[in-house]
Order: C-alpha cells, then sequence, then structure tokens
C-alpha cells in the first residue's frame, strides 16, 4: 500500500487536464498500481478504468472518450473521485464538495461518500466544510478550526445540540446558522477578529 494522500478540489474541472480525454487520466494510476503489485486483478486499462468509475456510478462506455469541458459538474467530480480511489490511497481530503449544489444534488454527493466508503472501509477521508448540515451525514467526528488553529474535536454528534454553550465561539456561531431561527451576526466579526 503506498502512503499517498488523495485530494479533491472545490471545482475538479480546474483541475482536469482539458487536453486529455478521461481514460488518459488514469494511465499513471494504472502504471503504478501493476508496478507495485504483482498481484493486480486488473488485465488491461480499460478494466481497471471501468473498475473505478463504476464506484462513482459512471459508465466507461459513455464517457472515455470525452473531454472534461465535455461533461457535467457533477460528472466531473465524479471522474476526479474515481481517479484519487485509483491512486489506492490512504487518505482523501475533500475540498468543499457540496459548494454551490442544490439540496438533491448534495444527496448524490452524500450517497456517493457513504458508497465509497462501505467498499474501501480503511479509507479516511477528510472533508473540509463549513457546512454541519453535509457533514452531519457523512462525518465520525467533528475537527473544528479556527485562526490556522485547532480548536474543538468533537466526537459525538449530540454534543452539537445538547452541548452548544460549552463549545468554541466559532463553533457556537456556525451552528447557529444551522440549528437557530435567530441566525446571529457573529460570523464575520469572528472571522475578521482572529488573535494570530
Amino acid at each position: 500500500k503506498n502512503n499517498i494522500i488523495g485530494w479533491i478540489p472545490q471545482d475538479p474541472r480546474n483541475f482536469l487536464n482539458p487536453f486529455w480525454k478521461i481514460n488518459r487520466f488514469f494511465k499513471e494510476s494504472f502504471a503504478l498500481i501493476n508496478n507495485h503489485n504483482d498481484n493486480s486483478n486488473f488485465i488491461d486499462l480499460d478494466t481497471f478504468i471501468e473498475y473505478y468509475l463504476s464506484q462513482v456510478d459512471l459508465n466507461y462506455g459513455d464517457i472515455k472518450d470525452k473531454y472534461p469541458h465535455e461533461m457535467s459538474g457533477g460528472e466531473c467530480q465524479r471522474v476526479m473521485i474515481a481517479f484519487i480511489l485509483s491512486k489506492n490511497p490512504n487518505f482523501i481530503i475533500a475540498d468543499e464538495t457540496t459548494t454551490g449544489l442544490d439540496v438533491s444534488r448534495q444527496k448524490k454527493v452524500i450517497d456517493l461518500f457513504k458508497s465509497i466508503k462501505k467498499n474501501n472501509p480503511e479509507l479516511t477521508i477528510i472533508f473540509v466544510s463549513h457546512d454541519f448540515g453535509f457533514l452531519d451525514h457523512v462525518v465520525d467526528q467533528y475537527l473544528v478550526m479556527y485562526g490556522g488553529f485547532l480548536v474543538e474535536k468533537i466526537n459525538n454528534k449530540n454534543r452539537l445540540k445538547e452541548s452548544k454553550e460549552l463549545l468554541h465561539p466559532y463553533t457556537q456561531d456556525l451552528l447557529s446558522r444551522l440549528f437557530d431561527d435567530d441566525k446571529e451576526e457573529n460570523y464575520d466579526e469572528l472571522a475578521s477578529s482572529v488573535d494570530l
């Protein structure tokens, strides 16, 4: 197993080479797997790509000859996730994966990551997000950063609702945007007054 950290950027379309067809992205991963694993189950590149695209609910035959600009944003995101999975990483860092998505598309992303975790139980996924609503569906624990420092570790999700007053002020403010009807306007003030 390689010590690889995969990164899923906020806008994958900007990170997929616009001059490469989808099948070309996976050639390096295929060579990496074959060079480090004598018992690889993948006979050829097509089988390899098809396997990883199926994990993100994409049909290889439909997109193998497409360029990134010929696919939707959601398809590009899933191709990027499949590409990262194909490198057999220990960790994946997913940066704001639901930014700009409506509720129905967010649900698809949630279901996708649940499926990925089910198929890869040893994989650790770190989600970078301000959206506690999304995170509530996909994480086991929360780590809250403020001013570049880790200020809070929350293992029990119930603590978010039951002991809110004991949390860091920044965490409280993030949560007020999710749970409270009377949302406080402290976020901008907190974000701009970090004591470094």
